[in-house]
This record gives C-alpha cells, sequence and structure tokens, in this order.
C-alpha cells in the first residue's frame, strides 16, 4: 500500500509541476544547503566521526581536537568554564584561520527524510579573533547565554570551529534572547533572505536604512534562497538580526523588547508570516503592510497564496502602504477601509554613487553600445522577443543580461548572460552602459511593479529604456515606447536623467521616512552606521576532504 502511495504522488507531481510557473519554483524551492550552511564550519571531536559527517552538509568538516599552540582570542562565557575548556578553545582558535570557536551543548541532529538538519546550538562559551569581534560589535549588553553572539558569528559568515560540549537542554531551533533596548525597534517579515536576488530587492533595502537610522531590526524570512548559486553576501551590521519565521516566536521575541516604538512591516502575506505579525500586534507593534505585489496572480503568489490570509492581513494593518499605484488601487478594492499610501521604490545611494567610475573588468569587448538589463530572468513578464528584436536592430551593441540564469529561448550572439552579481557590483556595468533596458511585457502585473532597476540607472545617469508601464510614465531619463526597439532608439537620441538629483529624490531614506511618518512611530535620536556587506563564499567539501585528523 505504501508503495502504491508512493508511486500516485510521484505521478500526481509529475502532472502538476508542468502547470506551475518557474517563478514560482524558483521563489519557493529549498536549497540542498540550507541556513547556516552557508558557513563553513568544522565539527571538533575525539571519538567516531562518522555521525557527524552522516547529519551535517558538504560545507561542514569532522576535525579531529588539534594539539599545539595557544591563540589570543576575545572569549566570552555563558556561565564560568574551566581552564583546560578555556584552553581548548584558543587552540582549535590556533589550528585554523577560524573567526570564532564555539563550545556549546549540541548533538549531531537527526537525518528527517535524507535531507540534512541543523545542531541546536546552546552555547557554553565563544572564542572570537579579535578583528572579527569589533566587525560584527562584540557581545550585546544583557547577552547572558551569548545566543545574540551566536547569531552574530554565525549570520557574518567566517570559519567557525564548533565544540561538542554535552547535550542541548532544548528540543527546537535556538533564537536569540539578547534584550532589544533601542528607542525603535522594527521587525521586517518577507520572502527570502537578506542576501537574496544579490542583496538589492526592497525588503532587504528597508532593512539597512532602518538599521542605519539606529533602529534594531529583526529581518525575518519565510523561505531561504532559491539561486543557483551563492554569492556568499552578508549584510554586517550590530543592528540587524537575521532569522527564519521557524526560529521566531512573536511571543517569546516582545519579551525580549524594551523599545518604546515598534513597527512590524509585512513584505509577505504568508500564513506564517500574518500569525507572527498578527502576534506582535498584541505587543504594542504597529502593522505596516507593505504591498510589493498582486500576489493574487500565480506567476507570483502561486500555491502558497491564500486570499483569507491577505484580508486578515488588510484587517489587522494599521498602515498599508503601496509600491505601485495599480497596488493602491488593488488594496482599495480589497479594503475599503484602508487609505493605502503610495511608497515607490528607491536607490541604495550609498552603492549607487557618483564614486563608482571603473566599468567592470568582464564586459565583452566591442564598438558598439552597451546595453544592460538587471534583475530576474525567470519570471514570466519578462519579454524575450523584445530583448531579441533589440539585439538584431543592433548587431553591434552588446546586450548584458544580469541575473540568476534559469532557462531561456536562444538569443542572437550578441545577447550575453553574465549570471547573479552582487547589488554592489551593478554600478560598475551600469557605468559602461549606453542604455538601461527593462524588457517587460504589457500588462496587469507589471503595471503593478515599481522597477528597483530604473531607479538604480537613474542614480547612475543612465538613460532608460522601457514600456509605456504606469510607475515609469513620467521619471527623469525613462524613455517609453510599446516597442522596445523605438525605446531604445529615444534613450539613445534622448537627454540621461540628472544622476544627482535622482540619488536626492528617490533615496531609500526618504522613502523609510514616509512609512514611519505614516506610521506615526519615532525616527530614532541618533543614527547608527552604514551596514557593511561582505562576500564569503563558503567552501563546498568533496566527501574525502570532509574528514580530518583521524
Amino acid at each position: 500500500m505504501g508503495s502504491f502511495l508512493a508511486h500516485a504522488f510521484m505521478a500526481f507531481k509529475r502532472a502538476v509541476r508542468p502547470l506551475v510557473p518557474d517563478s514560482l519554483v524558483a521563489r519557493i524551492r529549498r536549497p540542498a544547503r540550507p541556513g547556516w550552511a552557508r558557513t563553513n564550519v568544522d565539527i571538533i571531536v575525539d571519538g567516531d566521526p562518522d555521525s557527524w559527517l552522516r547529519a551535517t552538509p558538504d560545507t561542514y568538516r569532522v576535525v579531529k581536537t588539534p594539539a599545539g599552540p595557544a591563540a589570543d582570542c576575545v572569549l566570552e562565557e555563558a556561565h564560568e568554564i574551566g581552564s583546560a575548556d578555556r584552553n581548548r578553545i584558543r587552540v582549535v582558535m590556533a589550528s585554523h584561520p577560524y573567526g570564532a570557536v564555539i563550545m556549546a551543548r549540541t548533538v549531531p541532529p537527526r537525518i528527517n527524510r535524507g535531507s540534512f538538519a541543523f545542531p541546536t546550538i546552546e552555547p557554553v562559551a565563544i572564542g572570537v579573533h579579535p578583528d572579527f569581534y569589533a566587525e560584527i560589535g562584540g557581545r550585546a549588553t544583557g547577552d547572558h547565554d551569548l545566543t545574540g553572539l551566536l547569531f552574530r558569528v554565525l549570520n557574518a559568515g567566517k570559519p567557525t570551529a564548533l565544540i561538542p560540549h554535552g547535550p542541548p537542554t532544548a528540543t527546537g531551533p535556538v533564537a536569540p534572547t539578547t534584550p532589544i533596548t533601542h528607542s525603535l525597534s522594527v521587525v521586517v517579515m518577507a520572502g527570502v533572505p537578506l542576501h537574496d536576488v544579490g542583496g538589492g530587492f526592497r525588503g532587504a533595502q528597508l532593512a539597512r536604512q532602518l538599521a542605519k537610522s539606529g533602529a534594531h531590526v529583526t529581518y525575518v524570512h519565510e523561505y531561504d534562497s532559491g539561486e543557483s548559486v551563492d554569492l556568499g553576501i552578508r549584510v554586517v551590521h550590530p543592528n540587524i538580526e537575521e532569522l527564519r519565521t521557524d526560529s521566531f516566536e512573536p511571543h517569546a521575541f516582545a519579551r525580549r523588547v524594551r523599545s518604546q516604538d515598534r513597527l512590524v512591516i509585512v513584505e509577505f502575506p504568508h500564513a506564517d508570516i500574518v500569525k507572527a505579525a498578527t502576534g506582535l500586534k498584541q505587543h504594542g507593534y504597529k502593522l505596516v503592510y507593505d504591498v510589493i505585489d498582486d500576489w493574487s496572480d500565480r506567476s507570483l503568489g502561486g500555491m502558497w497564496w491564500a486570499q483569507e490570509h491577505e484580508d486578515q492581513l488588510l484587517l489587522a494593518a494599521d498602515v498599508v502602504t503601496a509600491s505601485a499605484a495599480a497596488l493602491a488601487d488593488r488594496v482599495r478594492t480589497m479594503a475599503p477601509h484602508q487609505t493605502p499610501v503610495l511608497v515607490p521604490n528607491a536607490v541604495n545611494t550609498d552603492v549607487f554613487c557618483a564614486d563608482v567610475n571603473v566599468a567592470a573588468d568582464d564586459i565583452p569587448e566591442g564598438d558598439g553600445p552597451v546595453f544592460t538589463y538587471h534583475g530576474s530572468l525567470y519570471g514570466d513578464w519578462l519579454d524575450w522577443e523584445a530583448v531579441k528584436s533589440v539585439a538584431e536592430a543592433y548587431p553591434t551593441a552588446r546586450l548584458i543580461m544580469i541575473g540568476d540564469e534559469r532557462k531561456h529561448p536562444p538569443m542572437p550572439d550578441n545577447v550575453y548572460f553574465l549570471g547573479l552579481r552582487a547589488q554592489s557590483d551593478l554600478p560598475s556595468y551600469l557605468t559602461a552602459a549606453d542604455a538601461s533596458l527593462i524588457p517587460f511585457k504589457v500588462n496587469a502585473t507589471t503595471h503593478a511593479v515599481s522597477p528597483l532597476k530604473a531607479f538604480e540607472a537613474m542614480a547612475m545617469g543612465v538613460p532608460i529604456a522601457a514600456p509605456p508601464l504606469e510607475s515609469l510614465v513620467g521619471l527623469d531619463g525613462v524613455h517609453t515606447d510599446n516597442d522596445l526597439v523605438t525605446a531604445v532608439e529615444k534613450a539613445l537620441a534622448g537627454r540621461s536623467p540628472d544622476a544627482d538629483q535622482a540619488r536626492r529624490d528617490h533615496d531609500w531614506s526618504a522613502r523609510m521616512m514616509v512609512m514611519l511618518e505614516a506610521a506615526a512611530v519615532g525616527v530614532p535620536a541618533e543614527a547608527s552606521s552604514t551596514p557593511v556587506t561582505v562576500r564569503r563564499v563558503p567552501t563546498v567539501y568533496d566527501p574525502g576532504d570532509r574528514s580530518v585528523g583521524f
């Protein structure tokens, strides 16, 4: 009977999968190495390594306890440990260029249906390299059990050692317990991690700007990244912590909060997020539903979206914001009691600035113009025929397509797919561009978008060729036509946007202020530093390299 059901289920999956858009699959696919597997972790043991090797992913190694000299480190203890344990941490620190050595109550996780789980880690003590300690902002006041420092270490992505020290007392995921004492606590709830899509999407930009303003930001995401390549992007800032929804319990989280002003911004109306966000309202959090897509469109919300959950969110929201006028109209239809506030997308002026004037070194050589596109390459809204038409109309041009490539129709030889790039890399491509393309089909879905790429090109002084989408009409330097080839002609012959003015008019700081004012939430009195983006790509080890010293 079990075999019959298994075969029936597989037949059902094969029948249904062709009906599910690639864009949806890309959004919800769980990668082979989720969560903390994005960090290289060495498990330090003396006994049999097999149980750890079976249960952990291929970014983890199992290493026999080393011998040798001890290294200096910043040693933080959840409770006092003995001199032997302190010395062991320092010896391990000296054996490899680790950012940190974690001694914790932990055991090999159970393997769930052949997929990797991750160990429950309850820190006993953490040794941190002094430079790394300064980078992550050290141990926060009130971090008595070291869970805050643990998350800072692992989310920052440097190679780490884990020394098991007995079984944990918890049965589920460990979450930070450090008190939040900033004047403003903001929870941003989104679909994907901060590093997804090169780190440039709206939720990530709002989180960065809020942290820079002095707020404490807890960024919560429902899914792991669906990108086919890991760029190793890490956002490091003492005001930012990043959790998955399965590690976020709103009532336990609220017990940490001492902040007078409290705000939760929902970017993704998934059932888990709606439940968590409405739970936060019970603890004094004002709820902003930031509508960034028409999630009822199957290519966007697909199998996870349900009208009842979005209705619940619209009913609970203190403020509704929308990134495009068409989305604001949709809100008025769905929830007549709401008066949505228009908050278009914007540009990260710390990244897209006048300081960048050197072109990327992987732009193909040629004498013709350079046209660029950066963004998703899997969406049903992308007009491949328009891309092909531009390439054929300008045979000497180089069309640079930047994004996570999944599949596309055959294109002329002058269309180049460079793959996914970090947001911080994009200005070096726009510097070389004669025009930036937005090759979207014109329909209800695309009229409801506020293309980030347009604001980024404007901030670099690059003219934009696009179809006449409602959110683009009237923007400086945007040249529109139903025929993309004609739009390109207009862009090449017309005026370029005023980059300085674009950065002043469309900075994320201004957008953040609109949202805070709409929610009647105060801006922190003291601003903080700009979040740092680092690149730490994890090493994926061959099976024979995952056991060391045995």
